[in-house]
């Protein structure tokens, strides 16, 4: 039942994601690579509402008991994100890209920002 209200959960929350925030991200990609195909499969433009109408049709086909700890594990779940996300809220955006560049190992070679770094000037795009 755990995995049915964490799924749910992502599901449900993937669902949202409308077509601006997709072309945000997209914006933000060089002109040749396609970054959003996850983002437009799992949001409202893909097959997350599909799903999230499926599980709820299942859901509701079990005993009380199992739907009951599909909403406890949903909630659960939701918590679990939503102190992720607080946390990351507390970055800015200079502290998420460095930590996306330490994960990478080097520069990201690309990127629209705001937020100098590695001593570039503001709106600078990296030497090619």
């Amino acid at each position: 039942m755990g995995c049915i209200g964490y799924s749910y959960c992502l599901e449900r929350i993937a669902a949202l994601k409308q077509e601006t925030d997709i072309e945000k991200v997209r914006a933000m990609c060089p002109p040749d690579v396609d970054a959003t195909r996850f983002l437009r499969s799992h949001s409202s433009l893909g097959s997350e509402a599909a799903h999230v109408e499926e599980t709820i049709e299942f859901v509701a086909s079990l005993p009380a008991n199992d739907r009951i700890r599909v909403v406890q594990e949903t909630y659960e779940s939701a918590l679990i994100l939503a102190e992720g996300y607080n946390h990351e809220l507390l970055k800015s955006e200079a502290q998420m890209l460095e930590e996306l560049e330490q994960a990478l190992g080097e520069a990201l070679p690309f990127r629209h920002s705001s937020y100098p770094l590695h001593g570039e000037k503001r709106g600078a795009l990296p030497a090619a």
